[in-house]
């Protein structure tokens, strides 16, 4: 039977008026009474108020019916005292409906605390009493609405309003400003990152006298310390600090003795340096310290102003502080990476902190070179610039002017490498089978960088040729080769088998010289049949490793048939599940050959059927090279019929194009996304890949060309129908289009971000940091390389 919701509202003001000690109110779902009841150790009837100990909680049941009739009846009871407004105080029906417009309108503001109009006319009917009690009860109220509704700004408000009325009317209410500093932190313990209580709390600091500030200044240090990631707290220690030096009269080149104000100023410098060397990466602490830095340096450290726009000029002891300073952002820089995403945000804000400080002390510029090093500081602008550019940076850049270390001149780039991979290896390598150049030996060097080219599009003329090509023999080739490049700062790109989509592996858009070591040579295969595991070195072909792997399980075949595709089964299998599933096609048995799997490798490498097994040890493809560009999609959903039919007519458009649709599932589903770098996984049906080929003669030196321009219209089109936040793609299906990185002193991980999620999703910042263990200086680099972020000193 539903209650009336007039007797709701008459229920829930008789529970406010007879205990006027609740100092907790909530909202509670009609089952939890019964637990109450049982942890109160008592049973009661009543469903929709508990009461005990002081505690009220309402049930959600009848929340809507009870602030609706609160509303109602408040209205109507304001409503009824305006029109008797201007009556006599002493009027009965007026002090009736005061009474009744308090009542009605508490009810209201704990069942909805941001309803204006009841607060106002609360505030219309105190403002006639002179009764501290009456405010003393305001106050009371306030803060049970508190209780339930912690971030209330016209809660907080009325708040302010009340003690300005107690410090108007009666005296400087000093004892409830402590009171009220108490609440805002209890509140504050409850209510993380509650601005609006902080605020309040920061509102009280100019009615506090000096020794209440002290006392602020310890009570709120502890809650701070363990509150770093709260900015609010810090807001009012900053508001505090302020209102010290106002209090012990220190001014900004004030003679007068400023001893105990140093000192304070110094205890709450140390105090947040040793925070900002235990909790890494907390902006809020790097925030407060610009605060107290510029601030000891203008009341303490300078020799004159920098109010009226002028720089501050420091005085020995500023010069000692801003030394300590430095001393700070080096160890912040070079924090061991045990938590790489609090380093990258450690080493940011140190970076920003100090160049920000530089805005206001220019010499520190000159302090800081000779502190750092060109190299370091360097590294400090670019780690803000990557994540914070701004014209106030540029203008900062400006001061300094940087040097860049040259790599060795590319005359005598060869020789040098030479005579340092001497030193670095034992084995011998032959000049005239290792290196060519294309001075020297044009025709050879061209027939080595075009051996394992596939994309015809980066070998034009207009592209970057490496400086020489290196082609190791031996294991600790590559390595020297390793050692060499980083001696002699010579960017290089390493190719094995050159599968590379955008050439990557073999050309170098973003840094010139380079030089490619080519491990074609590299390509011994070791297979372990009792293990279960071969060793492949990186040179190897596909093919010789299919062919190594056969030959070393003594010729064992798996039975497979080729639609162009493969099957694993007989043909009497694969005719079963082709009639039950795919009938249309009509498939026969005379429309299949069973062959081993290791003859399907053959065929599906683009060699004729029958052709013998030994063609997989050549090096070369029998599929023609082409000028190409390819894209790559997932999808989540099929491809209605409507994006079919678009889809074709945009295929039949271009002569030389194609589309390849992998599907997935079966064990691809069972992996977690996060299990390895590759993350589609669950969800995604199949992949495809465009692809747009074109001849020699077709070529179009100033891209983007038609080709190109068609295959961008086709993915385009195809965004409906694909994976969305982020489109996703196949990162050995690389390409540029989604993105790529500048020159390696540019390198912006926000970039990188926008083609990394698309590869990798949420794996891209564990191998961002990854990266950051295996290669901090960001030696191994390319137009789409994992990023380093932030610059590392």
């Amino acid at each position: 039977m539903e209650v009336d919701c007039f007797d709701l509202l008459n229920q829930f003001e008789h529970v406010l008026e007879s205990d006027p000690l609740i100092d907790e109110v909530g909202f509670i779902h009609p089952s939890q009474f019964t637990v109450l009841d049982k942890e109160a150790g008592f049973f009661s009837e009543v469903t929709s108020f508990w009461n005990q100990d002081h505690k009220l909680g309402i049930s959600t049941d009848i929340l809507m019916r009870l602030c609706k009739d609160a509303k109602h009846a408040f209205l109507t009871a304001f409503n009824e005292y305006k029109r008797h407004e201007n009556a006599s105080p002493e009027s009965p029906a007026k002090n009736t409906l005061e009474s009744k417009v308090m009542k009605h309108s508490q009810a209201l503001l704990l069942l909805s605390s941001d309803f204006g109009t009841a607060w106002n006319a609360r505030k219309l009917i105190l403002s006639g009493k002179n009764q501290p009690c009456a405010y003393t009860e305001e106050l009371r109220l306030s803060r049970l609405i508190l209780s339930n509704c912690p971030k209330s700004e016209p809660t907080w408000s009325h708040r302010r309003w009340i003690i300005k009325m107690i410090s108007r009317r009666f005296s400087t209410p000093q004892e409830i400003i402590t009171k009220e500093s108490e609440l805002v932190e209890s509140i504050g313990e409850r209510s993380k990152m509650n601005y609006r209580a902080w605020y309040h709390r920061c509102w009280l600091v100019s009615y506090m006298t000096i020794e209440q500030v002290l006392q602020e200044l310890n009570k709120s240090k502890k809650w701070a310390g363990l509150h770093v990631a709260d900015s609010s707290c810090f807001h009012y220690r900053r508001r505090l600090m302020l209102r010290v030096l106002e209090a012990l009269n220190v001014k900004v080149n004030n003679a007068s003795d400023k001893t105990e104000a140093h000192k304070i100023w110094m205890e709450e410098l140390d105090w947040n340096k040793e925070l900002v060397e235990r909790y890494l990466g907390r902006e809020a602490l790097w925030l407060h310290r610009r605060f107290l830095s510029l601030n000891w340096i203008m009341y303490f450290g300078s020799n004159h102003s920098s109010e009226t726009g002028e720089s501050i000029v420091m005085n020995k002891e500023t010069v000692i502080f801003i030394d300590n300073e430095i001393h700070l952002l080096e160890s912040s820089m070079t924090v061991k990476d045990t938590k790489f995403e609090d380093f990258q945000a450690q080493a940011l804000h140190a970076a920003v902190y100090m160049l920000w400080l530089t805005k206001h002390i220019p010499e520190l510029w000159r302090m800081l070179e000779e502190k750092l090093g060109t190299e370091k500081l360097k590294c400090v602008v670019n780690t803000v610039a990557q994540e914070r550019p701004s014209s106030l940076l540029h203008q900062i850049a400006s001061y300094i002017s940087f040097y860049t270390i040259t790599p060795t001149s590319s005359s005598s780039l060869q020789p040098d490498f030479i005579k340092c991979l001497h030193r670095n290896t034992n084995v011998n390598f032959p000049l005239d089978k290792t290196f060519f150049t294309s001075k020297r030996n044009a025709s050879i060097f061209n027939e080595v960088l075009e051996s394992t080219a596939q994309n015809l599009r980066y070998l034009t003329k207009s592209m970057p040729k490496p400086v020489f090509i290196f082609t190791p023999v031996h294991g600790s080739h590559v390595q020297a080769s390793i050692i060499c490049s980083k001696k002699l700062r010579i960017h290089l790109r390493v190719r094995s088998g050159g599968h590379d989509y955008e050439g990557l592996s073999y050309v170098s858009q973003i840094e010139t010289p380079f030089i490619l070591i080519d491990l074609s040579k590299l390509r011994q295969i070791n297979v372990d049949i009792e293990d279960n595991s071969a060793w492949v070195e990186a040179g190897a072909t596909n093919g010789e490793l299919y062919y190594s792997v056969v030959v070393g399980n003594n010729g064992n075949k798996t039975v497979a048939t080729s639609y162009v595709g493969q099957f694993l089964g007989d043909k009497g299998t694969l005719m079963e599940v082709m009639n039950k599933g795919f009938p249309e096609l009509g498939l026969t048995l005379e429309d299949c050959n069973e062959i081993s799997w290791i003859e399907s490798v053959v065929y599906n490498a683009g060699f004729p059927q029958r052709s013998p097994i030994e063609v997989l040890l050549e090096a070369k493809s029998p599929i023609r090279k082409d000028f190409f560009k390819a894209k790559s999609d997932f999808f989540k959903e099929a491809v209605p019929v409507l994006g079919l039919k678009g889809m074709f007519k945009r295929l039949l458009e271009e002569d030389s194009s194609f589309m390849i649709w992998t599907p997935y599932g079966g064990m691809m589903d069972r992996i977690n996304e996060s299990e390895i770098p590759f993350p589609h996984r669950n969800g995604t049906i199949f992949m495809a890949n465009y692809y747009t080929g074109w001849s020699e003669t077709e070529n179009d030196q100033s891209p983007p060309n038609k080709h190109i321009e068609w295959i961008r219209d086709l993915y385009s089109y195809m965004t409906p129908y694909v994976s969305s936040n982020p489109r996703q793609a196949y990162v050995n299906y690389r390409d540029l289009d989604l993105g790529m990185n500048k020159r390696n002193a540019e390198l912006s991980f926000k970039q990188a971000q926008v083609w990394g999620a698309k590869y990798f999703k949420n794996n891209f910042n564990r191998l961002v940091k990854i990266k950051a263990n295996v290669d901090p200086e960001n030696f191994f680099r390319h137009e789409q390389s994992i990023p380093l972020y932030p610059c590392r000193s």
